[in-house]
């Protein structure tokens, strides 16, 4: 008899026993689902920003790109007016080059009749000697 009620007392304890396995699996299954859960809402935040910062950074791109183009058409439109300014500068000189030897060939023009006046007086002051 006293078997017996040990026997019963240990299965009384084994019950327990799965009664509280069965509250651990409970409990742990719990934990995953929460877990899980948790994992999943962290993943959608982490999609959400990272889909946020995209957007940001792609609007960022799009700003600089626009600056970028801006840059580059008033780097051209400084290049047009710099060969402009030089082109300006050449014909400048180029034109005052010719004035300058247009003036000095007129110089030159004039000094076969200086010569010749300057012949006629010597020539008047020696016939008069």
């Amino acid at each position: 008899k006293e078997l017996n009620n040990k026997l019963a007392a240990a299965h009384k304890t084994i019950e327990k026993a799965h009664g509280l396995i069965g509250d651990l699996q409970k409990k742990i299954k719990q934990v995953q689902d929460e877990a899980l859960q948790e994992t999943q809402k962290n993943a959608k935040q982490a999609t959400e920003y990272s889909s946020s910062v995209k957007g940001e950074l792609g609007k960022e791109l799009q700003h600089l790109h626009g600056k970028l183009r801006a840059l580059e058409q008033e780097h051209e439109a400084f290049r047009t007016t710099i060969q402009k300014t030089v082109a300006d500068n050449a014909a400048t000189q180029a034109t005052q080059r010719q004035q300058d030897l247009d003036a000095t060939t007129t110089k030159i023009e004039q000094i076969p009749p200086t010569v010749t006046a300057v012949q006629t007086e010597a020539r008047v002051a020696l016939e008069r000697v």
